[in-house]
């Protein structure tokens, strides 16, 4: 057992993490039945049993088992129809020649990916409906859409750029960074991992392998603030996953060499003066692995971790605020390398993507 603590809402609740059974055999509820339970759970305390008991995520087996061979799967988001939308590499893989000890991609000269690197599926049957993105990225890493407005934000991590797609466009509105020129100011990145847009139209960018912090910037792309390198012993290592609670202006961070998930002040207010970056609290776990991808829906915390020798490759759904592991889950085959995980927000679908071997994963929430 271990103590987890997390301060949110301005409020230190700790509590001893639990284990849940997986696979349960229910029917599958409707997304409405499952927002009430969450909501009333909420209202009427956390960490009862009714909640680790009734709220679980079961595989849904079978799910994109048809989709042809694909690279590396490094992103997965949902757009605003709920359809899961993936990033892949195709013929690229990210092997340690790829880049040199100073970050500098060294396969520039062979061009980017020559295939379509977006996919959207179909969220019933897996199969791809579109596709775009050839000719355009070196090294795809992560991928969030806006459910908001549409906009779908990628990481390159050989160029060392963030993209806005504004819905619909083939061009980007705007590019983050400087292309395969890896930094440190305010306008270079290094190997930017993953983007969290909140509803205000900001945007924080973890950046990531190189740099160790997350930056945040206006809707559109005017640097506002640095956030997570002036933490001392809670200075981030490699944030590689990133989500918002908005209802507690908190952003939260998948920090994964130090296996734990960091909860930072996201300074969502209008005082001008909030420019977030406190560390609201820290959650680790003796059996969550390297911490790899996050995402939020009705106020808990998704994760999907692992890939280390002494704990096993899982999906976590998280209590922020009790400081509580709800439920572990997998599919019947389990993981081998989960990287990144996506929460459909009308839905309560979960879908994990894996690389290596490369492959989507589709839950609900029952």
């Amino acid at each position: 057992m271990a103590v987890a603590a997390f301060v949110l809402g301005s409020v230190l609740v700790s509590g001893v993490l639990s284990r849940t059974v997986s696979y349960p055999d229910l029917t599958p509820r409707l997304s409405s039945e499952i927002k009430d339970l969450i909501n009333e759970v909420l209202e009427h305390g956390r960490g009862k049993q009714t909640y680790e008991s009734q709220i679980q995520a079961v595989e849904i087996e079978g799910w994109g088992h048809t989709l042809p061979r694909l690279g590396q799967i490094s992103g997965v988001s949902v757009d605003e129809q709920g359809r899961p939308v993936i990033f892949h590499r195709g013929p690229t893989k990210w092997l340690s020649r790829s880049f040199n000890e100073s970050f500098i991609f060294q396969e520039q000269s062979q061009g980017p990916i020559p295939v379509d690197t977006v996919l959207t599926l179909d969220p019933q049957s897996g199969m791809i409906e579109s596709s775009w993105g050839r000719n355009i990225f070196y090294m795809p890493h992560g991928i969030t859409i806006c459910t908001h407005t549409g906009d779908i934000w990628l990481t390159d991590v050989a160029l060392h750029q963030v993209f806005k797609y504004e819905s619909g466009q083939e061009e980007p509105s705007f590019v983050l960074g400087v292309a395969f020129e890896p930094g440190s100011d305010d306008g270079h990145l290094c190997q930017p991992t993953s983007v969290a847009v909140a509803s205000t139209g900001d945007v924080f960018v973890a950046d990531g392998y190189c740099n160790s912090r997350i930056m945040r910037f206006t809707s559109d792309g005017v640097f506002v603030n640095e956030m997570g390198s002036g933490m001392g012993e809670l200075r981030l290592t490699l944030p590689h996953g990133i989500t918002l609670l908005e209802e507690r202006d908190a952003v939260c961070v998948a920090d994964r060499e130090t296996r734990r998930l960091v909860c930072l002040k996201a300074g969502l207010s209008q005082d001008a003066h909030d420019q977030g970056g406190d560390v609201l609290g820290e959650f680790q776990d003796p059996a969550m692995g390297r911490t790899f991808g996050i995402a939020s829906y009705g106020g808990l915390l998704f994760v999907v971790a692992g890939q280390t020798d002494d704990t096993e490759n899982m999906g976590l759904t998280i209590d922020p605020v009790a400081g509580k592991i709800l439920d572990e889950w997998a599919p019947k085959r389990g993981f081998k390398a989960p990287h990144a995980v996506a929460v459909s927000p009308d839905a309560g679908e979960i879908y994990v993507s894996e690389i290596g071997p490369n492959r989507i994963h589709k839950f609900v929430l029952v």
